[in-house]
């Protein structure tokens, strides 16, 4: 990504992935995206930012459940009642024919059939980011879930 714009993965992960990671995903997106980070922050240069692994990290807070639903509605960060009245955030859904023979092989086991507990997996591969991670939940209350987690 730094090869086609200088601070394009950075800038990716700062302003899309945390809005990414507060929709609702089916659980094997939520492995996807917890592996992804995962594998993203052995990356020096974004493990260096601290405030691009606050960002990553309320997502992965998010994704693998850890925040207090209720939290998250007295912030604001979900919506506010004005929109549900206006129709806004509402969800729909849409009817359509599927179209024959999109399925790819083996997608039946879903995206990722290698890893059965998400927390579990989760844990071992932030596992080497335990020191870093920890830091920055000390210095920053919402990433304490996190830290616990880790524990």
């Amino acid at each position: 990504f730094n090869e086609i714009q200088a601070g394009l993965l950075s800038n990716l992960l700062l302003n899309v992935w945390p809005a990414v990671l507060k929709m609702p995903l089916r659980t094997d997106e939520r492995k996807v995206c917890v592996m992804a980070l995962a594998k993203l922050f052995s990356v020096e240069e974004l493990r260096q930012n601290t405030q691009l692994v606050g960002a990553c990290s309320l997502g992965l807070i998010h994704l693998l459940g850890l925040a207090s639903s209720g939290k998250t509605k007295q912030n604001g960060e979900e919506g506010s009642d004005e929109e549900l009245e206006n129709g806004a955030g509402q969800e729909y859904e849409v009817s359509f024919n599927k179209l024959r023979n999109t399925d790819l092989p083996g997608a039946a086991a879903g995206l990722a059939p290698d890893v059965p507990d998400l927390h579990s997996a989760a844990k071992a591969s932030l596992k080497p980011l335990g020191p870093v991670l920890l830091q920055l939940a000390a210095a920053t209350p919402e990433l304490q879930p996190l830290a616990v987690f880790l524990q």
